[in-house]
């Protein structure tokens, strides 16, 4: 703006003095020689302009023009949704797949997946089955790629500057898994994005796990159970996340229902089943996301001893063993939620699990992700041992303001195990811990994204 307002003074002060000179030798200037002149200044300063622009972006990436997550924008400027196409049409059909029932009934997340070469079925729903099996044929290929995965050495923010865009984008392309990024592993195309911040993620899909749990091969019941808890179904753009990372950023793990020993009457040896939450922050940390802090939260009494000693010794430093219930009262020191939007600002990166296997507690928290800004009241919470919080006269807690906007500015990537009436699931999660359906769980899931949290299904 200073230096466009340079150029106008100067056009100005030159337009006097060719004035004056054209009034001294009997010759006024023209009014449509102005016009012209004018158009030769505005060109020269959209000219000028333009090449800084493109300059700038050159200078990060020539590819910033067409991947989510890249270039100069800050983070969390703008989390547009993009669904995959296979999402896409899978939401335009929940009642067709019959994912509208009622409590007593649960509806199969694995039928989908068998259409692919029928030859009977509705067209659009053999196209949508097709889609999802290249997805999962892909995810295949990007677990292997994750695991062959050398690893970052360090803590990526102490090689990140405040001011090199062009560096911290070099810094970041050491985590693409292929030349074209993710879009390398998923040919496809049936990846979902967000515009910036997360950049790609799994398409939301049943039966809300990984894919394999539908496709079970030797040993039928062992292959079954490690798919069903295998959480190498989501997908992380790690490059794009490191993208919008500053070097004073902080790297947060909110861990709610944070039990390490959940799976270890299972012999099945495999961390990614054992131990997901453990399995999640190592990932990250082979990624160069080193966790400053991790708050796990866990109602079941449990001696921090035995806690400690399941622990990475590099995980020490960072762990908080909360071992009291959550209470979902806004505001209450025992919400999680209380604790980031005191503490924490959008410029560090923050993930939520939800998992304490009360479905009434979870959705009063998934849903104080969603509240809107004019919301001012909302009903009682309960606290997860069975208090209730205080309430005024007329039954409800009062808001000064919703915080719903303000967590999902937060909020980076969010994981919950939403217990609905899915047939896979039923015998694992027990009827008595399901409430609603898979359309509802969908929908949910895909109105969190489209307001800008990156939502994934938990195990």
């Amino acid at each position: 703006n200073n230096l466009r307002c340079h150029h106008w003074l100067d056009f100005q002060a030159y337009e006097r003095a060719t004035m004056r000179e054209a009034y001294r030798k009997g010759r006024p200037i023209r009014s449509l020689e102005r016009v012209f002149l004018l158009l030769a200044f505005f060109a020269v300063v959209v000219t000028f302009g333009l090449h800084k622009t493109v300059t700038k972006h050159d200078s990060a990436s020539s590819s910033s023009w067409f991947y989510p997550g890249l270039g100069a924008i800050r983070r969390k400027e703008t989390r547009l949704y993009v669904p995959s196409p296979a999402e896409h049409t899978l939401m335009q059909n929940l009642g067709a797949l019959g994912y509208n029932t009622g409590n007593d009934a649960n509806a199969s997340g694995c039928d989908i997946w068998y259409l692919e070469n029928n030859t009977t079925a509705n067209a659009s729903l053999v196209k949508l089955s097709k889609d999802l099996n290249a997805f999962r044929r892909e995810l295949a290929t990007y677990a292997r790629v994750v695991r062959e995965f050398a690893g970052v050495s360090g803590d990526l923010r102490q090689n990140l500057t405040d001011h090199d865009v062009a560096h911290n984008h070099e810094v970041c392309r050491q985590l693409d898994l292929h030349p074209n990024g993710l879009l390398g592993i998923f040919p496809s195309g049936q990846l979902s994005s967000f515009q910036s911040g997360s950049g790609f993620v799994e398409p939301l899909f049943p039966p809300m796990r990984h894919p394999e749990t539908c496709f079970p091969r030797d040993n039928y019941a062992q292959e079954e159970i490690l798919h069903l808890m295998s959480p190498e179904y989501l997908v992380h753009d790690f490059a794009a996340m490191c993208r919008q990372l500053k070097p004073t950023s902080r790297i947060v793990f909110v861990d709610m229902g944070a039990s390490l020993g959940f799976h270890d009457n299972k012999p099945i040896e495999d961390e990614s089943y054992r131990q997901p939450a453990l399995w999640l922050i190592n990932l990250f940390r082979k990624f160069g996301f080193y966790f400053d802090h991790i708050y796990a939260y866990e109602l079941q009494p449990t001696p921090p001893d035995e806690v400690f000693a399941r622990l990475p010794p590099h995980l020490m430093p960072a762990y908080h063993w909360i071992n009291v219930g959550i209470n979902t009262t806004p505001g209450h020191e025992l919400n999680p939620f209380t604790s980031l939007l005191s503490t924490f600002n959008e410029d560090d990166l923050i993930l939520v699990k939800l998992d304490i296997d009360t479905p009434k507690l979870e959705m009063q928290l998934a849903l104080q992700l969603l509240e809107q800004e004019d919301t001012t009241t909302q009903t009682t919470t309960t606290e997860s041992n069975g208090s209730r919080p205080s309430e005024s006269q007329d039954g409800k807690t009062s808001l000064s303001n919703s915080t719903g906007p303000r967590l999902r500015r937060l909020v980076d990537q969010f994981y919950f195990e939403h217990h609905v009436h899915l047939a896979e699931l039923a015998q694992l999660w027990g009827e008595e811990t399901m409430e609603g359906s898979v359309k509802d769980s969908m929908k949910l899931f895909l109105k969190l994204r489209k307001l800008g949290v990156p939502a994934h299904f938990w195990v």
